[in-house]
């Protein structure tokens, strides 16, 4: 008898090691499931994806027949977002009023809704796990939807169920923070791109507006003024006055008449040389240092382009650029010692022009408040528009040095 009973007691014992092992083995598939998901989900950025995911594996887990994700919409609607065995296509998918309704109750309240359906026939039910994340903001609800036996799930697979729905939840409101900077990345991404376009086309058609004024100029107003000089010459030849006054009067009103033309040439070649258009950059730059020496600058100008033609673009961009630097040293810089160099690098064109004179702190030039020093912002944004760079470098007392990097593109028909 006690033979009998010490059998009995090992069989229940082994019977009871081997329920506990099972649960244990349960406890383990559960724990991993959760650990793999919520790996997988983290590096998930796209909701459409991790939406899709994260159905599958629930349903999975879960052993449910149907599953869905329902998320607010802008308007704070439940809507499908995702759908996993259902027989209607997602396109015209639309659940039944008391689902959603059921649905929007577990969301309101932050707890999971479960619902029996005893009368069908096999026995169904009905799982709300709202999607929280921890600001305590709801996003959705996932819905699974299969059929039961023996009472229904246990009471560990719903506490997974729900660490699973808070994971969705965290991982939800990762991509949709990610989502939004993007979204944000490339609005500005586009944003900048259409700036640098309207700029393109400021400076484009500010141009265009400077060769046309500077073309008129050049065929009405500078012709008909060397007219009017020639005619001056032509009468002092002719008609040369015995009185000192008219003669002085007649000096004078030729004087002014060389200079009106000498000016007029100096704004036409300020606004649009045509020996850029016609000869090239170098040729140009050539021109208006010879301008400078002739006014008693001690420029010295080394260019390597070897009256080679560059896209028309570049050539105007480092002209303006060139014309802007000189323009400053003849404002600010307080001496005629400069340095000018054009240098070809590869597929790249590089401007260097540098003084000898007073320098300034750069620092402070650079951050000074808006609406003055024009010219260094005017470098600076035709620089970016090519992608360029640019460095300027400055002491005070020790002059000033300004580098301008291009890219050489190849000019187009040679204009």
């Amino acid at each position: 008898m006690d033979e009998y009973n010490t059998a009995a007691e090992t069989l229940a014992y082994a019977s009871e090691l081997r329920t506990l092992y099972r649960a244990a083995e349960q406890r383990a598939v559960r724990f991993r499931l959760l650990v793999e998901m919520g790996r997988d989900l983290v590096n998930i950025r796209d909701t459409d994806t991790l939406l899709r995911l994260a159905l599958v594996r629930v349903t999975t887990f879960s052993g449910y027949d149907m599953g869905a994700i329902l998320l607010k919409n802008t308007h704070g609607e439940l809507e499908v977002r995702a759908a996993l065995n259902l027989l209607t296509p997602m396109s015209a998918f639309t659940l039944p009023e008391q689902v959603v309704n059921q649905a929007r109750d577990a969301l309101r309240q932050g707890q999971m809704l479960q619902i029996f359906m005893p009368t069908q026939s096999p026995q169904s039910t009905s799982i709300y796990l709202p999607l929280i994340p921890s600001d305590g903001q709801p996003l959705g609800v996932v819905l699974l939807v299969g059929t039961v036996s023996g009472g229904g799930p246990e009471v560990d697979d719903l506490d997974a169920l729900q660490l699973l729905a808070a994971q969705l939840a965290a991982a939800l409101q990762s991509a949709q923070m990610h989502e939004e900077k993007d979204q944000l990345l490339h609005r500005l991404v586009d944003r900048e791109h259409q700036l640098a376009e309207l700029v393109d086309q400021l400076i484009g058609a500010q141009e265009e507006e400077r060769r046309r004024v500077a073309y008129e100029l050049h065929d009405g107003l500078a012709q008909m003024t060397i007219g009017v000089l020639q005619q001056i010459h032509l009468l002092a030849d002719r008609y040369r006055p015995r009185a000192p006054q008219a003669r002085d009067a007649l000096r004078r009103a030729t004087v002014m008449g060389q200079a009106t033309v000498s000016e007029a040439r100096r704004v036409i070649a300020g606004l649009r040389p045509t020996v850029l258009d016609d000869f090239g950059l170098a040729k140009a730059l050539e021109t208006q240092i010879k301008e400078l020496q002739l006014d008693g600058w001690d420029v010295t100008y080394d260019e390597a382009l070897n009256e080679a033609r560059i896209a028309p673009a570049v050539e105007t961009a480092l002209f303006r650029i060139a014309q802007e630097g000189l323009n400053n040293i003849r404002k600010h810089a307080g001496t005629t010692q400069v340095l000018v160099r054009l240098t070809p690098i590869g597929t790249q064109i590089q401007l260097i022009i540098e003084d000898q004179g007073r320098g300034f702190d750069t620092c402070v030039r650079l951050v000074a408040e808006p609406g003055k020093h024009i010219g260094l912002t005017s470098i600076q944004e035709r620089v970016r528009l090519f992608d360029g760079q640019w460095h300027l470098e400055s002491q005070i007392g020790s002059g000033t040095r300004l580098e301008v990097t291009l890219p050489l593109l190849p000019a187009r028909g040679g204009a």
